[in-house]
């Protein structure tokens, strides 16, 4: 078996079935949520889209808010 002559450099970690706190985007939707659609009804679905668009593009105007919501450092 080829994998065997690499079973020194392979470590299996198990990882629970769902873990969005190792998933940095799981907490940008989060955030997204919260800002966007937390307790809002939208009459339609282009109210929704540009309330998203419009979310996304001020993300895209402050790169250190999208790094502190994914916990990555700045």
């Amino acid at each position: 078996m080829p994998a065997q002559g690499h079973a020194g450099l392979i470590e299996l970690v198990t990882l629970p079935t769902y873990s969005p706190q190792l998933n940095p985007i799981e907490r940008f939707w989060k955030h997204l949520r919260r800002k966007v659609t937390h307790n809002t009804f939208f009459q339609t679905i282009d109210r929704l889209l540009d309330a998203a668009t419009g979310f996304l593009r001020n993300m895209m105007a402050c790169p250190q808010t999208v790094r502190s919501v994914a916990g990555l450092a700045a």
